[in-house]
């Protein structure tokens, strides 16, 4: 604890251990009590420095990759009054306060590493003032934070443990420290609430008077968090089902109920629930064996009659012949002038642009987009980072007409930010991008129902322009 000292006397703030004045010539006792204090002070040491070391052993357990997920970086804020529990501290400093700023390297959901540096100010009491009228300690700490409960939605309950320095007087002392916490989801990227901490400071000297020092911290504190961990669904087991009833012919008709239990069906799609082969579904005349179309009946009109299928289109591109400007070559659907009933390949530049046509969807009054269109917004990455001839998108954003209009704006310009912010972090150059919000003046569906709304608040992708390539 930083301090000045009476002007009669030097006094340390936090003093660890009462010295005794000694005879003359010492004694055993004293020599015992000197080899206690030495003792002491090392496991004082030790204590500190174990959170620092069960730190560094949590980070080589758990190495932190860029693909890990919920709160992976939070920076913290704190604010709270303090209270000193020790003697003769209490004799000495009144009720003070202070603040601390930390940040936490969260690398799996429930455990996460933090750094802090805390500042608490006592001021002196009359009965025993001191120059400044105040005593001070500052401390920077290493420890853990744990999260028991990682997917409370409400919020996040915290237990931290910590050790470092205590800078009191002009020297750094061991210092340890726990807390327990609760902070209250505002925003998804805001979290407040308040939290009890505990900090023990062990003096080192031997001066007259020396005592240990802690004292407890009671505030709120303020998180900022950064990309929260994606959990990964657990997959779960079905139990195998049960032995079913006896099948004697094996074409998954019980016999109870197969009209020709020893006569396989032939599964075809034509009254397949009585049990019984069918051999010619259409009788046609040619057998299902031979028949393309067993269940449409040869139209024999000279065109492939003996394969069963009757030929309104000659080469089964779904398009008729009548419409099909080549009715004997298959149309190749590829989205690319597929009406005309004629094979056809689609260029590179026009196909790749078919799937910016996906859109992302975003759940009611939130940024992040559905688990669902993670998919999309791969897809899209994928496409524009391996094609840099398309130039320039337009990425525009979104509302649906749930709340003012106003916010609604708002809502889907940190929409558009938050899919520009995740392409660029995919490796897009953000010169390529661009925002527009449109808030809830375009809905693509007007109905009003739940569904309408939710594929209203959406996010579409526009090409701006093209650079030229060479074919």
């Amino acid at each position: 604890m930083e301090h000045a000292a009476p002007a009669s006397q030097k006094h340390w703030i936090f003093p660890i251990y009462m010295r005794r004045s000694s005879q003359s010539g010492g004694s055993a006792a004293s020599q015992g009590e000197q080899t206690m204090r030495t003792d002491t002070r090392w496991r004082a040491v030790w204590l500190s420095l174990a959170p620092f070391l069960v730190a560094i052993v949590a980070l080589a357990a758990f190495p932190v990759t860029a693909s890990a997920s919920p709160g992976l970086h939070t920076v913290r804020v704190e604010g709270a009054g303090a209270l000193m529990l020790t003697e003769p501290q209490t004799q000495q400093y009144d009720f003070g306060g202070g603040g601390a700023l930390g940040y936490e390297l969260r690398f799996i959901p429930y455990l996460g590493v933090e750094a802090r540096f805390a500042a608490f100010f006592f001021p002196s009491t009359p009965a025993q003032p001191t120059v400044d009228g105040y005593g001070a300690a500052y401390t920077p700490t290493l420890g853990l934070r744990l999260h028991p409960l990682p997917d409370l939605e409400l919020g996040d309950l915290w237990i931290q443990a910590g050790g470092g320095a205590s800078i009191t007087d002009g020297a750094p002392l061991p210092a340890l420290e726990v807390a327990v916490g609760f902070e209250l989801e505002l925003l998804w990227w805001l979290r407040a609430g308040p939290f009890v901490r505990y900090e023990h400071v062990f003096e080192l000297s031997d001066l007259p008077g020396a005592a240990s020092a802690g004292f407890l911290q009671m505030g709120v504190s303020f998180a900022f968090l950064g990309e929260e961990p994606v959990e990964e669904e657990p997959v779960e087991e079905e139990a195998p089902p049960p032995a079913p009833p006896s099948d004697r012919d094996g074409d998954g008709l019980y016999d109870d109920a197969d009209g020709c239990p020893d006569e396989a069906e032939d599964a075809d799609g034509f009254e397949d629930d009585d049990g019984c082969p069918d051999p010619d579904n259409d009788a046609d005349g040619v057998l299902d064996e031979s028949d393309e179309c067993p269940l449409e009946a040869e139209d024999r009109d000279g065109f492939e009659d003996d394969n069963g299928c009757p030929d309104p289109d000659n080469d089964q591109d779904s398009i008729l012949d009548g419409a099909d400007q080549c009715p004997n070559e298959a149309e190749s659907p590829n989205n690319y002038r597929d009406e005309d009933g004629c094979p056809d390949e689609a260029p590179e530049s026009e196909q790749e642009l078919q799937r910016l046509s996906e859109r992302i969807l975003f759940p009611n009054d939130r940024v992040r987009p559905t688990r669902s269109s993670r998919s999309v917004l791969r897809r899209v990455i994928a496409l524009l980072n391996a094609h840099p001839e398309i130039a320039r998108i337009r990425i525009e954003a979104h509302a649906s007409t749930t709340g003012s209009s106003e916010y609604n704006l708002e809502l889907s310009r940190r929409r558009g930010e938050r899919v520009r912010d995740l392409l660029v972090r995919g490796g897009v150059a953000v010169e390529r991008l661009e925002v527009q919000a449109f808030g809830d003046t375009n809905p693509e569906f007007t109905g009003g129902s739940e569904d309408d709304e939710a594929q209203n608040r959406r996010v579409i992708f526009t090409v701006l322009e093209r650079a030229e390539t060479t074919e």
